[in-house]
C-alpha cells in the first residue's frame, strides 16, 4: 500500500506544505519515519506509544513514512506540525483509520503524548489564494472547527477522524511560504 499526503507547517508566520509519503512492505515489522537524511526517533516512539495507548491492533508489517524535504532543510518548529499528518498516515496504512484517498489533503497539527490534537488551520494570505481562481482544485483539510471553508478547500473534521480530544487554538499567519 501506498499513501500520500500534503503535510503543512507554519514558521514565523509562513505557512508551508511538503510531501509526506509512506508505503508498506511484508519486510521485517515496524515502523520507520525518515525526514530528510535523518531518522526521526522521539518522533516515531511517540507514533508508537500513542497507537499503543488507543489499543490499536496493528497489523505485523514494515511500515515506511517520508517526508521530502526539497530545498531547505525543514526546522525543529516546523516538524511539530507534521506530528498529526505522520500519525494519520501510519494509522490509514494499519487499517485502523478509513479515508480512502489522501492525495488531496492537506493536515498539519501536533500531538501530545495524552493524545490531546492541536490541528493547523489555515487564515490570512493563505486562505484568500483557496478562495481565489488561482488555486486550480478542491483540497480537504483535516483540521478542527475553527477552519473556514471556500472554494478550494473543504474541511474534514479531524475530530470525527481520530476520536481523540481536540485543542481549538487557531493560529493566526500573515504570509505565504512555498
Amino acid at each position: 500500500m501506498e499513501l500520500m499526503i500534503k503535510g503543512l507547517t507554519v514558521y514565523k508566520n509562513t505557512y508551508k506544505t511538503t510531501n509526506v509519503f509512506a508505503y508498506t512492505t511484508n519486510g521485517i515489522p515496524g515502523l520507520e519515519i525518515k525526514i530528510g537524511s535523518k531518522n526521526s526517533k522521539i518522533l516515531r516512539e511517540k507514533i508508537i506509544y500513542l497507537t499503543r495507548k488507543s489499543q490499536l491492533p496493528i497489523p505485523l508489517k514494515r511500515y515506511v513514512i517520508c517526508v521530502e524535504e526539497e530545498d531547505k532543510i525543514l526546522k525543529k518548529e516546523e516538524l511539530k506540525w507534521l506530528e498529526l499528518p505522520i500519525l494519520i498516515l501510519y494509522w490509514n496504512m494499519a487499517n485502523a483509520l478509513s479515508i480512502s484517498s489522501l492525495d488531496n489533503c492537506l493536515c498539519g497539527g501536533q500531538v501530545s503524548i495524552d493524545g490531546i490534537v492541536k490541528p493547523l488551520s489555515i487564515s490570512g494570505k493563505y486562505l484568500h489564494f483557496f478562495n481565489s481562481h488561482n488555486c486550480e482544485k478542491v483540497w480537504k483539510i483535516i483540521t478542527g472547527r475553527g477552519q473556514i471553508e471556500c472554494l478550494g478547500l473543504v474541511r474534514l473534521p479531524v475530530e470525527e477522524i481520530l476520536h481523540l480530544p481536540l485543542v481549538e487554538k487557531q493560529i493566526k499567519i500573515k504570509s505565504i511560504g512555498s
